[in-house]
């Protein structure tokens, strides 16, 4: 609706009929400002007013909508702007509807950006387990996200009774700083920024360097803890679990024999050189390196090629295949596919049948060896 355009035709009228603009004012009970503020197209008029307006000139709402008097030539015209204004109020709508729309697409779109961002790589689940000549842990974890951190060192057992134990890591610039001690908690619930006992950005440095000290009588045990990653989450609400169907299951039928974890070990500690910071024992080959834990049970290959590290990550206890990648030089590590030889089945990602047939291969030599 043209405001402008029908607020000089009611001008036009008012001078036609000899009219000023406050004598208008008077006869319709408003006041001299609002009628220029009409024939100006500045303000809208309200239907009482052009009722008023219409009743004064002898004239109909429809032609002062239409900005014209009512004649053979525009009888159409005028007779039609009360459907042309709904059609043009309906396309207005519409549009308002669609920008709307639009809005909240990209508010919808920002939101799942930033919730990404957010999200992608914030939340890490590792197992905990390490030993010593008098004291182990196998059952602990530790979650580290980037708002709490949750750690539960697990259960100690020994060949004897301890006073208490004390957990620490060193940071970046190798300041030993304590996690906590067991007559404080077992289980540490970390609120950053709130006397945080460690933080999202410690990470690397708990998982390289963190040890538990043991305190019996005068004398202390240390155990270097070693950390086995179970979950991170990257990618893998896109990946779909695939049928057994697609992996070739001709070799992969006695992994995870108790047997077989005996030969593993055996084979392991005769040809492996043991770690003792690490605790593990590691293999060095071309382009490859192999490590065994006695304490998580966990086969660990690792190919080089290029800038890229592809690993083979075994659990006996799990009897699970992790096959993921990593970039050099990055901390990230994306998971391609974890293939269960216990169910003969793929539950996560797109497993590659090369990819499990290469680990089977490596696995049957290590237990055939003699």
């Amino acid at each position: 609706m043209d405001w402008e355009k029908i607020g000089s035709f009611i001008a036009r009228l008012r001078k036609d009929a000899g009219l000023t603009q406050q004598e208008l004012a008077e006869k319709i009970i408003c006041t001299r400002e609002s009628v220029a503020k009409w024939e100006k197209g500045i303000n809208t008029i309200n239907v009482e007013t052009l009722t008023k307006i219409a009743e004064l000139f002898d004239i109909s709402i429809n032609e002062i909508l239409a900005c014209s008097r009512r004649d053979n030539k525009t009888k159409k015209e005028v007779d039609n702007i009360s459907a042309k204004l709904m059609h043009d109020n309906e396309n207005k709508i519409k549009k308002m509807f669609k920008k709307f729309v639009l809005l909240i697409s990209m508010l919808i779109i920002l939101f799942l950006i930033y919730y990404f961002f957010q999200t992608y790589n914030s939340l890490y689940v590792y197992k905990i387990a390490g030993e010593s000549n008098n004291f182990s842990t196998l059952d602990g974890i530790v979650i580290f996200s980037r708002n709490k951190s949750y750690l539960k060192l697990g259960t100690i057992k020994g060949n004897r009774d301890y006073d208490y134990y004390e957990l620490y890591y060193k940071d970046k610039k190798g300041k030993e700083k304590i996690i906590f001690r067991s007559e404080d908690n077992d289980t540490l619930i970390s609120i950053y920024g709130n006397d945080e006992y460690f933080s999202f950005k410690d990470k690397n440095e708990i998982l390289k360097s963190t040890y538990l000290k043991i305190q019996y009588g005068d004398k202390n045990d240390v155990i270097k803890l070693n950390f086995q990653r179970d979950m991170v989450n990257s990618f893998s609400f896109f990946r779909k679990v695939n049928n057994i169907s697609s992996i070739d299951q001709s070799n992969n039928n006695n992994v995870t024999n108790e047997d077989d974890i005996l030969k593993i070990e055996k084979y392991v500690k005769e040809n492996f050189s043991y770690n003792k910071e690490e605790n593990l024992y590691i293999l060095n080959e071309n382009n490859s390196q192999i490590k065994y834990s006695t304490i998580t049970k966990t086969l660990e290959y690792y190919n080089y090629n290029n800038d890229l590290t592809y690993i083979y990550e075994y659990s006996f206890i799990f009897k699970e295949l992790k096959y993921l990648k990593q970039f050099i030089g990055k901390d990230e590590i994306e998971e391609i596919f974890t293939y269960s030889f216990e169910n003969k089945k793929c539950i996560m990602g797109k497993c590659d049948n090369k990819a499990v047939s290469s680990f089977d291969k490596l696995y049957n030599k290590m237990i055939s060896k003699k």
